[in-house]
């Protein structure tokens, strides 16, 4: 069990960076698979990293949906940590295992049979898309399928090994990930002659399957040997309707918002399109940049979470509000210093991408767009997480619906002056998320001080009468 002294902000502050370099490096390295199996697959011709491209999105949207599906066991077994109940962790931790693989067949009975699923939705968008395309799409969705059950695993895993403050562990493992997936994906995707022909754009599926694969392997090896808890993990695997449900019911408002801002910023890269080929790799690099910057607030808040739900499962509430307040602190440290980044180097930063003077003047001016929208980006970013950890997620969602629902139509009609709306052209589109996501940060602060005002107030109460 993790024990701790006193609450102070100076061993507080050190217990997050602790947690959080891992948790960004592991995460940086896993961001970086896509990019490395772009450019290992770039000799196959545009076709094959059209249908990457393409199938990118897919995957994406689906490891994303995993991923904040399967985030509250990390917060349900910290707060299991707070209350020192060694057999809800397990049980916490076996649902989270049945939950995973349940997802993990459903996304891999999706994406494997594509050709019933996904390709027939690609072909009514596009009447005219290119057969070539469609084919190596099919391959890739194919090879790629088997990879689901692995990471939903895994997840929940790496998940149970932050909450022990084991942070360090899976970072190496996913350092590892990185650099095994370059040369398993070369040598599946080119061959190795005269040995091995290769199995071209499939290969960079299945590449990433044996990696995160083998990442899963060593990560269940050492949680095995370093035995955090003394009742076994691997052992006699119990079943809870009640917490796997609870998982389910916690996890699916955060995944269905995720899958919507996915789908959001895919209708923007549509919509971009009608500007011409430079406006399109403008906000292309723009939204890489986004993508990005937006990991520093990601990683720190997931860990802030993690200690708000480990004190609330202690029940130490004047704890739980002082690391709330040191959030409010270092989210607008980190907010202020990412859109100084950004601001201050966009050119640089376009030109680092593009040096065509096309290209670069309107990446210049997407990205100057993304320092305005980190700021708020970063501020919802904590309070969803703060929402979390008291398991308050169905009332956050709607609030995000109902912001993307208004304001995105609205930001719609400025980017092409309908219904008498002035044309601003496709910065109205930025604009729109910046204003969508002030709004939820506004919404979400005012119902984290409604929860909080009646969750701790209630517990607090509960516990003093309890002593009395």
């Amino acid at each position: 069990m993790i024990k701790r002294g006193p609450f102070s902000y100076k061993s507080e502050l050190k217990t997050i960076g602790y947690l959080f370099i891992p948790v960004l490096i592991g995460q940086l390295s896993l961001v970086g698979l896509s990019v490395t199996n772009t450019k290992i697959i770039a000799d196959l011709g545009a076709s094959a990293i059209a249908a990457l491209g393409l199938s990118t999105i897919i995957i994406t949207m689906l490891t994303s949906f995993a991923y904040t599906l399967l985030s509250p066991v990390s917060n349900f077994v910290s707060n299991a940590l707070g209350q020192k109940d060694e057999t809800k962790i397990v049980i916490i931790f076996h649902q989270g295992l049945w939950v995973s693989i349940l997802f993990g067949i459903l996304f891999l009975i999706f994406l494997f049979e594509c050709d019933y699923t996904i390709l027939p939705f690609m072909k009514f968008v596009d009447k005219n898309i290119d057969g070539e395309l469609i084919n190596y799409s099919r391959i890739y969705l194919k090879g790629i399928s088997f990879l689901f059950p692995v990471y939903l695993i895994s997840v929940v895993v790496r998940g149970f090994l932050d909450a022990y403050q084991k942070s360090y562990p899976t970072m190496y493992m996913s350092v590892i990930t990185f650099f095994t997936n370059i040369g398993i994906c070369y040598v599946l995707v080119h061959g190795f002659a005269p040995y091995f022909k290769g199995y071209g754009i499939m290969g960079a599926g299945l590449a990433l399957f044996i990696a995160y694969f083998l990442r899963l392997i060593f990560m269940l090896i050492y949680l095995q040997r370093v035995k955090v808890t003394k009742k076994p993990l691997f052992k006699n695997y119990t079943w809870s309707s009640e917490i796997f449900f609870k998982i389910i019911k916690v996890g699916f408002p955060l995944a269905f918002t995720y899958a919507v801002e996915t789908l959001i910023l895919t209708g923007v890269n549509y919509l971009v399109v009608s500007f011409g080929v430079y406006v399109i790799s403008g906000s292309q690099i723009a939204q890489n940049v986004w993508q990005v910057f937006y990991q520093i607030p990601f990683g720190l808040n997931f860990v802030i979470g993690l200690r708000i739900s480990f004190y609330l499962g202690e029940q130490y509430f004047e704890d739980v509000k002082k690391i709330i307040n040191l959030s409010f602190v270092t989210t607008l440290f980190v907010a202020l210093i990412n859109a100084f980044i950004i601001f201050s180097f966009r050119g640089s930063i376009a030109l680092f991408f593009s040096e065509d003077p096309l290209i670069s003047i309107h990446a210049k001016l997407f990205v100057m767009l993304i320092a305005l929208i980190i700021i708020p980006d970063t501020f919802q970013s904590i309070f969803s997480s703060i929402q979390k950890a008291h398991n308050d997620t169905a009332f956050p969602m709607s609030i995000y619906l109902g912001s993307y629902f208004i304001f995105m139509p609205i930001a719609y009609l400025f980017t092409f002056g309908k219904l008498g709306f002035p044309n601003f052209g496709p910065t109205a589109l930025y604009y729109g998320f910046a204003v969508s996501l002030t709004i939820i940060s506004i919404l979400l602060f005012l119902r984290h001080r409604y929860v909080r005002s009646r969750y701790h107030d209630k517990a607090f109460m509960r516990r003093l009468m309890e002593k009395k």
